[in-house]
């Protein structure tokens, strides 16, 4: 066997690329490549340009102070609630709240008639349909209710639902608890004729509950109230004190009202708290207008990521922070986060009343805006497909009249390559295309940008990106070439294998386009096999090839779906009907591994070993050592997988089955582990994976 060397040749495309180690069997040539396809830019709409198919007309006649989005579910659709000033909506009367569909148009089922007397500075929307208020009226369709009341699911005023005297001043928000209760906060200092320090519980009846303990409530106004998952209370305003002990404009309450100790922010902010929002991680972002916080010395301007134990998160930075008040945050599923309120800047750049960050804080500058709105932004929400919803005293987004709410496109993919040169430049370098853009190399290794990003490179680290690997298998009398490589999960790219015999003329093998993403995670490994054997005497090579182009998603196969529709996935209707290419017994890629176990275990039926197999190894656990499996589980109600144990290969027994574990993973698969709760005792020990259909 020759001395394996570096092959450096050029790409079609004209592009740099790096070749690999090559090896050489006999007289049979290897390399793996990787080398850099055309452009095409994914033409997605800007992200901050308003959205035209939505419908709010002339939408809201006054300001726009509680703005809120609920995702439908099952039967139940997209519901957009509103409450403030406003006494219009679309040339309809509706007095100060107003429920809307999805896509901004008025639901005229839902009617409050004469409505509150007064503004309404939060709206929540029940499970059950029914609707909360709090504000400043005192007053509901000519019936006394001191700034708040429950509308029923028709708008009319629910009179089941008693506060008594309710609040004696105004109504800042309203939460409500796993078990009905509803958490109020504001500026008020008794509660249906009793004490209340700006904070109050009530029963799910409207009456006060007095179960909730206060004590001496909060110094000074309370602006925002959330729950926790589990029930606890997070009050956020311009107190300074709870019950007599120090709270920086930030405090947890138990659900009796007690404080939480374990919530530690040390001197808290310097400025009042008018947001708190859970990330989809569980950590807690603070907006409002504080231009410090301090614990441990550590500040943040008007927007903070905090753990759940209110300590400060340093790796979320916003550099120089928000200019002005910051009134909301939203989540997107990629992680970033979009933010709203009266600020003309951020970090020191021109963004107006709302933008987007990205999840480590730095500004994402290709959400631009332009003039924005021209005024407060007092809400913001994410709906499911990643449009941006916005709400608040602005009649002009951009320089277009958007009287008060307005939707935006929110474009581009859910990560892409936009995101990952936010995550990896910092703003100055993400503006210079020398240093972030497709074809930059700013670690001088020779792979740029885009290739890094395809094959989970660091631009800023010299060859952190994963290699394809190359090897000659033997199936039969045969040998063929396979090549193995990191492919991403992303909208953005195609990947390419080809194959040459001479370097120069290279024909095309595989694309992604054609298989479907398999993985259960963002990356996974893809191994590709030549479709001709290697003639004796001659040379073969393989390359992948990596163009950026805008992708249709795939559309994944749904696990309740079964079998049937994964089949459909990888056969032609003619090999559909053939029971030896697409039957569950057949093998049509001889890896030995027959479709039903390709199904189970992720595999593509036209790729040999892609399917992942299980994998074994013993475990110490004190004086004693036992034998675990690993193995690939779908999330799927066809299938059953079944753990079997044995000492001699010939009599197995069960000793776990998957309808007795319910599936644990967040996609569509799982990596499942199974101990022998028979601990390996000297002798042979042995586990398998058999796997049946429901």
């Amino acid at each position: 066997m020759d001395t394996p060397r570096i092959t450096v040749s050029s790409c079609l495309a004209k592009r740099s690329f790096f070749a690999l180690q090559q090896k050489r069997v006999a007289s049979c040539g290897v390399v793996a490549a990787i080398c850099l396809g055309g452009f095409l830019a994914p033409a997605h709409a800007d992200p901050a340009s308003v959205d035209p198919e939505f419908q709010a007309g002339a939408a809201a006649n006054d300001d726009i102070l509680s703005f809120r989005y609920y995702p439908g579910e099952g039967e139940v659709e997209d519901r957009i609630l509103i409450g403030g000033f406003l006494t219009q909506y679309d040339g309809t009367e509706r007095q100060r709240v107003a429920l809307l569909d999805r896509d901004g148009a008025l639901v005229e089922a839902f009617d409050p008639g004469s409505g509150p007397n007064g503004r309404v500075d939060s709206a929540v929307l029940l499970d059950d349909g029914k609707v909360l208020i709090g504000g400043a009226f005192t007053r509901v369709d000519g019936v006394d209710r001191n700034r708040i009341a429950r509308l029923n699911a028709d708008g009319s005023l629910d009179e089941t639902f008693d506060p008594g005297n309710g609040a004696d001043w105004l109504v800042t928000d309203i939460a409500v608890d796993s078990d009905g209760y509803v958490l109020v906060t504001g500026g008020f200092q008794q509660f249906d004729g009793q004490q209340a320090n700006r904070i109050a519980r009530l029963q799910p009846d409207g009456a006060l509950d007095e179960t909730f303990d206060s004590g001496n409530g909060f110094n000074d106004w309370t602006e925002t109230v959330v729950v926790d998952s589990q029930d606890r209370i997070l009050v956020g305003g311009s107190f300074s004190q709870y019950s007599g002990s120090t709270a920086g404009r930030l405090v947890r309450l138990e659900s009796n009202g007690d404080r939480d100790e374990t919530f530690d922010i040390g001197t808290g902010f310097t400025g009042t708290v008018r947001v708190i929002a859970f990330d989809p991680d569980g950590a807690i972002v603070v907006g409002g207008d504080f231009t410090d916080y301090d614990y441990e010395g550590d500040t943040m301007v008007r927007l903070a990521r905090l753990d759940t134990d209110g300590r400060f998160d340093a790796t979320f930075d916003t550099g120089e922070g928000f200019n002005n008040t910051v009134y909301s945050v939203a989540f997107q599923q990629n992680g970033q986060i979009v933010v709203g309120g009266n600020f003309t800047e951020v970090d020191g750049l021109s963004v107006r009343r709302v933008a987007r960050l990205n999840g480590a804080g730095t500004v994402d500058t290709g959400f631009d805006p332009g003039s924005g709105p021209n005024s407060r932004v007092h809400g913001v929400a994410v709906q499911d497909d990643g449009r941006i919803l916005l709400g608040g005293r602005f009649t002009e987004y951009d320089g277009a009249i958007h009287r008060r709410i307005v939707r935006l496109e929110g474009g581009g993919p859910a990560g892409g390559y936009d995101l990952w040169v936010q995550d990896h430049f910092n703003s100055e370098e993400q503006n210079d295309p020398a240093v972030s853009g497709p074809e930059a190399d700013p670690d001088g290794d020779g792979i740029v940008n885009v290739l890094e990003y395809a094959f989970g490179g660091d631009p800023k680290v010299p060859y952190s990106a994963t290699q394809p690997v190359a090897e000659e298998v033997s199936e039969g009398a045969d040998s063929f070439l396979e090549i193995s490589f990191l492919r991403l999960n992303a909208n953005d790219l195609v990947y390419r294998v080809e194959a040459s015999d001479e370097l120069e003329d290279w024909s095309e093998i595989w694309v992604s386009t054609d298989h479907g993403f398999q993985g259960s995670g963002e990356t996974t490994v893809e191994t590709v096999r030549d479709t001709e054997a290697i003639a004796a005497n001659s040379s073969r090579f393989l390359r992948v090839r990596v163009s950026m182009e805008e992708v249709e998603p795939a559309e994944p196969v749904d696990p309740e779906s079964g079998f049937d529709a994964w089949s459909e996935s990888y056969f032609t209707s003619t090999e559909l009907e053939d029971p030896e290419i697409s039957g569950r017994s057949a093998d049509p890629d001889g890896d030995g591994i027959i479709n039903l176990m390709e199904y189970a275990f992720g595999g593509d039926p036209w790729q040999s070993n892609s399917a992942t197999l299980p994998t074994q190894e013993r475990i110490a656990d004190g004086d004693e050592v036992f034998q675990e499996i690993t193995f690939y589980r779908l999330d799927t109600g066809d299938l059953i997988y079944r753990v079997q144990a044995s000492d001699d290969l010939q009599s197995w027994s069960e000793i776990w089955v998957s309808t007795d574990h319910p599936f644990q993973g967040s996609g569509s698969s799982t990596m499942e582990t199974v101990r022998d709760p028979s601990p390996v005792n000297g002798g042979p020990r042995f586990l398998r994976v058999q796997v049946s259909e429901n």
